[in-house]
């Protein structure tokens, strides 16, 4: 994740009707947020590598986390 780019947005927003977009905002314990988001028509040029695998693991941390609080 961190050699991800901040936007990969490749085409103009306005030039099409439907698409596709990510957003993904991580904070951390300093309070400093870190951005990363792309919208277009191709899924596959605005997803960095291994996006879904990131997400899938961050989903399951949560999980966890929020299973220890109860």
């Amino acid at each position: 994740m961190q050699t991800w780019e901040r936007d990969y947005t490749f085409e103009n927003p306005n030039s099409y009707e439907d698409g596709y977009g990510w957003k993904l905002w991580l904070q951390f314990e300093d309070g400093s947020v870190e951005k990363h988001s792309g919208k277009g028509t191709d899924v596959e040029k605005l997803t960095p590598e291994r996006f879904h695998d990131f997400v899938n693991e961050l989903e399951e941390f949560t999980k966890e986390k929020l299973n220890e609080a109860e």
